[in-house]
């Protein structure tokens, strides 16, 4: 989105004026705040498992207890998603739901390649990306 926000275009143009043309979608990997409340989520960890479809949500004894990327795993590879809150990397998955799903204003999941330049070698399986308002 950065390009729109520089006034730069892409592609062909019509003959349309600015009225006409539809706003840009968020991305498929984004979920804003107001589809986090429609989706009935009570938590943070409510809301990654109500709407972040790319991922796997596994608990123990009813606690979290990690995220993993849909789809081929590799025996040598951990499939874990990483979670970065507030631009800190989460190490206990419990604390997602002490966190009210209301005070989540945006949900990021980088997919592995997109991951690897935001959260380094170590989330070769992808990142989720929290951003709530308190802020980091």
């Amino acid at each position: 989105m950065a390009w729109l926000a520089l006034g730069v275009t892409q592609g062909c143009a019509t003959a349309r004026s600015g009225a006409e043309r539809a706003s840009p979608q968020p991305p498929a990997n984004v979920v804003f705040g107001d589809a986090i409340a429609a989706s009935g989520a009570k938590t943070a960890w409510d809301a990654i498992r109500l709407t972040v479809r790319h991922v796997e949500m596994i608990e123990a004894g009813g606690q979290p207890s990690r995220i993993r990327r849909r789809g081929h795993a590799s025996l040598d590879l951990n499939d874990d998603v990483v979670v970065i809150l507030d631009d800190v990397r989460l190490t206990d998955l419990r604390s997602l739901q002490s966190i009210p799903a209301e005070d989540v204003l945006i949900i990021e999941y980088l997919d592995p390649r997109d991951a690897t330049s935001y959260g380094g070698a170590s989330s070769p399986s992808g990142v989720i990306a929290i951003t709530t308002k308190k802020g980091p």
